[in-house]
């Protein structure tokens, strides 16, 4: 049986706070035997590296220090080549392009982890809907 393939979505980050919460995340499910890859939407950060030198499938996909239109076709791309069944985007920042990802791939299923309010709460909202 095929595990569940699951795709974390994040911005560049340190190990303390959202950056903590997404490592944790990412060793829980490997540990839970779930198929886990991490998209990182900006740059900046040791969590990425921290991650890849455990042996997790790390991509950027951003490599400003803001998520953009760069870093929101560039998960897009990985979305439609992995086919991940759960989306899994940590922080607002992941609202728009999570939103813009599950267009790509309609059939898995998208969960926004939010520690603060969105600045635009239509993209949580329409992210929800899907």
């Amino acid at each position: 049986m095929a595990s569940t393939r699951i795709l974390i979505v994040t911005r560049g980050l340190d190990p303390v706070g959202t950056g903590r919460q997404v490592e944790l995340a990412v060793e829980g499910l490997v540990g839970g035997g779930f198929d886990v890859s991490v998209a990182v939407t900006s740059h900046g950060g040791s969590v990425a590296r921290r991650l890849a030198a455990r042996g997790i499938l790390v991509k950027a996909v951003g490599r400003r220090p803001i998520v953009d239109a760069a870093a929101t076709a560039g998960l897009a791309k990985m979305v439609s080549k992995i086919r991940p069944d759960v989306i899994l985007g940590f922080g607002r920042s992941a609202a728009g392009p999570l939103l813009v990802a599950k267009r790509f791939h309609p059939r898995c299923r998208a969960v926004l982890w939010l520690g603060l309010a969105p600045r635009r709460p239509w993209t949580v909202a329409a992210a929800t809907r899907l």
